[in-house]
């Protein structure tokens, strides 16, 4: 682990393990699992949901509706569920940036930097699967991708002059201020897990632990 502050140009190192995934793999290996008892619908998009006697009613973009006595949003930083029952759960609002690069060296390390510049929260480099991939973490606001430019910049002479992205990935990711706010309605007929609730790691956005573990507790 090299962590950088950009800013004063001090860098420490020290030793953690961590196991990296392919997250879709990950994610239709977790949807494959799920037993033939359970009706699953891939490739449908939720668009609204509203209360209806003895539960609620799901809208999907495809016009398909649903009835349900219970709903869980598990659902990410832009969930639906919390946005529409949840209105109370509003975690701080982040733009994830991160490009893959032709990994030109051997970098055996994961990289931590941060700078006050560029975002509160904290930006990252490793290498993964022959690629070397960089990304930051930085408030939802606009200018968010000149921003990323500029942390770019800054990292160079620190040995990582990254040129010709092949690729540019974003999304949206939460980070609590303190413990979320209760998941669960006061009728037990809704409630939120992982990151749509606000349950993710407020220090590097780790969610997967989190969400395993809401997840047991329903």
């Amino acid at each position: 682990m090299r962590t950088l502050d950009l800013p004063s140009g001090l860098e420490r190192n020290y030793q953690r393990f961590y196991l990296n995934l392919d997250r879709e793999a990950f994610d239709r290996w977790l949807f494959a699992s799920v037993g033939d008892t359970v009706r699953k619908f891939p490739h449908t998009v939720v668009k609204s949901l509203h209360h209806e006697a003895g539960g609620y009613s799901v809208v999907c973009a495809n016009g398909m509706k649903l009835s349900c006595r219970f709903i869980v949003g598990a659902d990410g930083a832009n969930s639906v569920v919390r946005r529409k029952l949840f209105p109370h759960v509003c975690p701080a609002r982040y733009v994830a940036i991160q490009e893959r690069f032709a990994l030109a060296s051997r970098k055996p390390h994961f990289a931590a930097f941060f700078d006050p510049e560029i975002t509160d929260y904290y930006a990252w480099g490793l290498p993964k699967g022959g690629e070397y991939l960089l990304g930051a973490a930085i408030p939802a606001v606009a200018g968010a991708g000149e921003m990323f430019l500029r942390f770019k910049e800054k990292i160079r002479p620190f040995g990582y002059d990254l040129q010709e992205a092949r690729s540019r990935e974003t999304t949206l990711i939460l980070r609590p201020g303190g413990p979320p706010g209760s998941g669960v309605l006061a009728d037990g007929a809704a409630c939120l897990l992982g990151e749509a609730g606000g349950y993710i790691s407020p220090s590097s956005a780790e969610g997967f632990s989190y969400a395993f573990r809401t997840a047991m507790l329903v």
